[in-house]
C-alpha cells in the first residue's frame, strides 16, 4: 500500500515505518515524512506496527483490507484511518502550498502551529478530538472558541485572560439571554484550555479561576426532565408535518417505549439483534470491555414495531434503521449520530413547544430542557412510579454491569418484560402516577 505525494521539484509525501528508536522487529510507529529541499520532518499518525505486519500492508491492495478471509482483514482499521487523512487531509493541503511551500505554513494548514494566541489553543484542541473521534466535544470547543470570537476577536491573547475579562464576557453572554447553565458551561471549556492538561498557560497571580478571583457559578440546569404519560401519547399523536420532524419524533418514541435505549444504541441496532420479539444487543459504551459489557433485552412493542416498519431498511438486512447505511469509519458514524441526535433534540423540543401553545393543561415542564436524555428519563420515572421493581428499570437501562455468564437476566423473564413495558401503553395509568419533574 503506498501513500505518496510528488509535485515534481522536491517536495514529496510518504508514510514510513520509524525504526530509529526501536527495535525493527517490534512495534514501531507510523510517520508521515515529508520532504522539502532535502530537508525532512516527520509527522506521527498516532499508529504502530511491527515488522511482519508493514510488511503485508505495504503489499496489500485496498480490495484486501474488506476480504473476512484475507490475512490482511485485520489491518483494515490503518488502512481506513491513514487512507481518509491522506486523502482529505494531507495531501491535499500539501498539494495547495505546493508553489510556495514551508513547513511553518504546512504547520498552520494542520493546526499544529505554535500556539500563541487562546485561539490556536482552541483549535489545536478541537483538531485533537476529531483526531480521536471525539465530534461532541469537539463541537463543544468549537461553540466556546466561535463566542470568544465574535465577542472579542480572531487574536486572543493569553494575559487577557483576566478576572475582569471574565466578569465582561458573563455579562456579555447574559446580554446575549444565554442561560446560567451554557454559560457556566462556556467558562469550564475555557478554564480547561488555560490549564492545558495539567500545563497552564497562566499560572500564580496572573491564573483568573478559583477563590478570590473568578468563580464559575453552578446551576441547576440539567435537570432530567420526565413526562407524563399523557405527554408522551400526546407528542406520539402530533401532526409533524414533514418527513424529517417526524423521524426525529418516531426515534425519540422509540427511546422511550424501548427501555429509554440511548439514540446511539437505537442507530446501531441491526436486524440481527431482534431475538423472539426483543431486541437483544450490548450497549454501545459497554461494548469490548470484557468483563463489563453490558447485555439488554428489550421487547418489541406495538408502538416499536410501526415505528421499524415506517423507517426501517426495506431489506430487513443490515441496520434496522438506514441512517448509518452511508458511513464507511467509526468516525463517520459518531459524526452522523450526532448530528442526528443534534437535529432531533431541537425537534423535539418545537413539538413540545407546540404541544404547551395549543393545549395548556399539557403542561410540558421546561419544553427547552427536552430532549434525547427526556424519554430515558420518563421511561424510568413512570415505572418507578407505577412501583415496577428498581432492579427492573436498571437492569433495562443497563445501570448494572453483570456479565452474561452471571445470568443476570434470569431475574426477569420475557413474560415479566412484556408486563412492565407494556404498562406504558395504557393511558389510564397515568391517573395512579404522582409526578415529579425530574428522576
Amino acid at each position: 500500500m503506498k501513500y505518496y505525494y510528488s509535485n515534481g521539484d522536491g517536495l514529496n509525501v510518504r508514510l514510513i515505518r520509524d525504526v530509529r528508536r526501536r527495535e525493527a522487529e517490534n512495534d514501531c510507529p507510523l510517520k508521515w515524512c515529508i520532504t522539502f529541499n532535502k530537508k525532512r520532518v516527520y509527522y506521527s499518525t498516532g499508529l504502530s506496527l511491527n515488522k511482519q505486519d508493514w510488511e503485508l500492508f505495504e503489499k496489500s491492495e485496498p480490495k484486501d483490507f474488506n476480504k473476512k478471509k484475507s490475512n490482511a482483514n485485520h489491518l483494515k482499521p490503518f488502512y481506513d484511518d491513514l487512507t481518509e487523512y491522506f486523502n482529505d487531509t494531507l495531501a491535499p493541503k500539501v498539494k495547495n502550498l505546493s508553489d510556495s511551500f514551508s513547513f511553518d505554513a504546512l504547520n498552520n494548514e494542520l493546526g499544529k502551529a505554535d500556539i500563541k494566541t487562546v485561539n490556536d489553543a482552541f483549535q489545536a484542541k478541537i483538531n485533537d478530538l476529531i483526531k480521536n473521534n471525539r465530534i461532541g466535544n469537539s463541537t463543544i470547543y468549537k461553540t466556546v472558541r466561535n463566542s470568544l470570537e465574535a465577542y472579542k476577536g480572531k487574536k486572543i491573547s493569553f494575559n487577557s485572560i483576566t478576572v475582569s475579562f471574565l466578569n465582561k464576557y458573563e455579562a456579555h453572554l447574559t446580554a446575549e439571554e444565554v442561560k446560567t447553565a451554557t454559560i457556566s458551561l462556556y467558562m469550564r471549556t475555557l478554564r480547561a484550555i488555560i490549564n492545558n492538561d495539567g500545563k497552564p498557560y497562566l499560572k500564580g497571580d496572573a491564573y483568573p479561576f478559583g477563590r478570590g478571583k473568578y468563580l464559575i457559578k453552578t446551576s441547576k440546569g440539567g435537570e432530567k426532565i420526565a413526562l407524563t404519560l399523557k405527554q408522551i401519547h400526546a407528542i406520539e399523536a402530533f401532526e409533524c408535518g414533514d418527513l424529517l420532524t417526524e423521524l426525529c419524533r418516531d426515534i425519540w418514541l422509540f427511546s422511550f417505549y424501548g427501555s429509554g435505549i440511548n439514540f446511539t444504541d437505537i442507530f446501531r441496532l441491526k436486524y440481527t439483534d431482534i431475538v423472539m420479539g426483543e431486541l437483544n444487543f450490548v450497549r454501545f459504551k459497554t461494548r469490548n470491555t470484557k468483563t463489563d459489557e453490558t447485555f439488554i433485552n428489550v421487547p418489541i412493542l406495538e408502538p416499536m414495531k410501526r415505528i421499524i416498519a415506517k423507517h426501517g431498511n426495506k431489506s430487513k438486512g443490515g441496520y434496522i434503521f438506514p441512517l448509518l447505511n452511508d458511513c464507511t469509519n467509526e468516525q463517520d458514524r459518531r459524526k452522523k449520530i450526532f448530528n442526528i441526535t443534534h437535529e432531533s433534540n431541537k425537534r423535539i423540543k418545537a413539538i413540545c413547544r407546540e404541544l404547551k401553545h395549543d393545549d395548556s393543561t399539557l403542561m410540558i415542564p421546561d419544553y427547552d430542557s427536552v430532549n434525547n436524555y427526556t424519554a430515558r428519563h420518563s421511561y424510568a420515572t413512570i415505572l418507578n412510579k407505577l412501583k415496577v421493581p428498581e432492579s427492573f428499570i436498571s437492569q433495562q437501562l443497563g445501570h448494572s454491569k453483570q456479565n452474561v455468564t452471571q445470568g443476570y437476566f434470569n431475574e426477569f423473564d420475557r413474560d415479566e418484560r412484556f408486563k412492565y413495558n407494556s404498562l406504558l401503553l395504557n393511558l389510564e395509568n397515568d391517573s395512579k402516577v404522582k409526578y415529579m419533574n425530574v428522576i
